[in-house]
């Protein structure tokens, strides 16, 4: 990750806040994605990692959104990024990110998004073998002076935007103690704020860091 190569901190922002939207579509289209085959016994989901220009000199930053405390909801209160379950009306996993990201915050990704690219597919430990439950990231720019406009729906209580630099500074790294599966293990966190970022969200965004990282330079 960018967080973790051999440069100092103020070069970590500096690479950071250097890279343009082309750069990442060309990182994200020179990456052999690692893809899981087609399976109809297998639940497909995506999810849209979106970008814009941050205020000032800054780089760009990354939306995140806390879901809303719903019972019976496996994520309920987690931070995580747009999206859902693919439904039979979609006719891609493309499809599937820029319907839920206009039903969950309101963002019309056809009209004001760019399609980047796609990450790593990954798949959720709460649902395993056959079942399993794959979710497709993919990643967008918003047009710069496009009027969109962000309006969440009862499904998300907020809505956060975090520059790359702050999602990869080390000093937001931390530990948290889980259970699972009867056994009690640490997994890797980021906590910003009162946001903490963990699981697959975490996952996604290490994996969106990783193709970043191939060829930066310090």
């Amino acid at each position: 990750m960018l967080a973790s190569v051999q440069c100092g901190n103020s070069a970590i922002e500096r690479v950071l806040m250097s890279f343009t939207f082309s750069q990442i579509r060309n990182r994200l289209e020179q990456h052999s994605r690692e893809e899981v085959g087609p399976n109809t016994q297998r639940v497909w989901a995506s999810v849209a990692l979106i970008m814009r220009e941050a205020d000032g000199d800054r780089g760009l930053e990354l939306m995140f959104i806390r879901r809303a405390k719903r019972k019976g909801d496996p994520w309920s209160g987690h931070m995580a990024f747009p999206g859902g379950r693919e439904e039979p009306k979609d006719p891609s996993l493309l499809s599937t990110s820029m319907r839920e990201t206009l039903e969950e915050v309101g963002v019309d990704l056809h009209q004001h998004g760019v399609h980047l690219g796609t990450l790593d597919d990954q798949m959720s430990p709460l649902r395993e073998a056959q079942n399993a439950l794959i979710i497709r990231p993919h990643v967008f720019q918003l047009k710069a002076g496009s009027d969109w406009v962000c309006e969440p729906n009862e499904e998300v209580s907020q809505v956060f935007w975090f520059t790359l630099t702050e999602l990869w500074d080390p000093q937001y790294r931390g530990w948290m103690p889980y259970e699972w599966k009867g056994q009690s293990i640490r997994l890797p966190i980021v906590r910003i704020g009162e946001a903490d970022i963990w699981g697959l969200s975490l996952r996604m965004l290490d994996n969106f860091s990783e193709i970043l990282d191939s060829g930066a330079a310090c």
